[in-house]
């Protein structure tokens, strides 16, 4: 007659201030397919079972909690924290693929620690440079900048990222053109009013130069080592560009590397 009572009394909407069981028994069993509702709290001293989804507004504080068979301990490392991994092999079988640090089938917003190897079946990206391919091994890549118009023998400079280390393979110029690569902004500065025909010093801060009358493409054999020298290191390389085609027109330019330090 309880039982029956209290299903009664729960079918429905039902505003109440508040609701204590201390049964150990199960004693309440809900069919109805409309909404019950409290508007205060519902105290209980045994288990809840719940045969359909769980929709909660508010937090969720527990002792212990289970996500399917796995149990996962609260710790006390902060809001959300968790003191213990999952003991079984956990496996996500979403397909989704990853192009940037917000995509994937897996997104952390924090850091991750891995105690073990780590195999990677793709590529490998650090802060947006490809440090290695499917191969296991870094991949060659490039990176490309545009001048304004230049009328022959003006020069402009420009930077792009590229790597803190990296072996340069080659630079490209859609026109005749002087390029010369820098390590650091004050290198590019101090070698501003060099004359085409004079070669740097060494030790002045000049990783390469290229000069050409047409497009063409220099390769460098063997590649040449570059690095950023500035005071807090960078991926950024200096470049100086000076129209070289005879007649006025913008330069593009384009570095081929392979990245050795990020």
């Amino acid at each position: 007659r309880l039982q029956n009572s209290l299903t009664n009394w729960f079918k429905g909407m039902i505003s109440t201030t508040s609701f204590k069981m201390s049964t150990t028994t199960s004693i309440l069993y809900l069919s109805t397919t409309t909404a019950t509702q409290l508007v205060a709290g519902l105290t209980l001293f045994q288990n809840l079972d719940v045969k359909g989804n769980a929709n909660v507004n508010g937090a969720i504080t527990a002792t212990n909690v289970f996500i399917g068979p796995w149990a996962v301990s609260t710790g006390t490392g902060g809001t959300g924290g968790v003191s213990s991994p999952f003991s079984g092999i956990f496996t996500i079988t979403n397909t989704t693929a990853a192009s940037s640090t917000t995509t994937g089938a897996l997104k952390v917003v924090g850091g991750a620690g891995i105690g073990g190897s780590l195999y990677v079946g793709g590529s490998l990206y650090v802060n947006g440079v490809l440090t290695s391919g499917s191969g296991g091994v870094s991949s060659r890549t490039s990176v490309s900048t545009t001048t304004v118009t230049l009328v022959d023998g003006a020069s402009t400079t420009s930077t792009v990222t590229a790597a803190k280390g990296y072996a340069l393979y080659s630079v490209q110029v859609s026109a005749g053109a002087w390029v010369t690569v820098y390590s650091s902004s004050v290198a590019l500065l101090a070698d501003s009013s060099r004359l085409i025909t004079t070669d740097p010093s060494p030790g002045s801060g000049v990783i390469a130069e290229a000069i050409s009358t047409l497009t063409t493409t220099t390769y460098f054999t063997p590649a040449v080592i570059g690095f950023n020298s500035d005071a807090s290191p960078s991926s950024k390389a200096y470049l100086k560009i000076a129209n070289n085609s005879g007649g006025t027109r913008p330069i593009d330019v384009t570095l081929t590397y392979l990245p050795i330090e990020n």
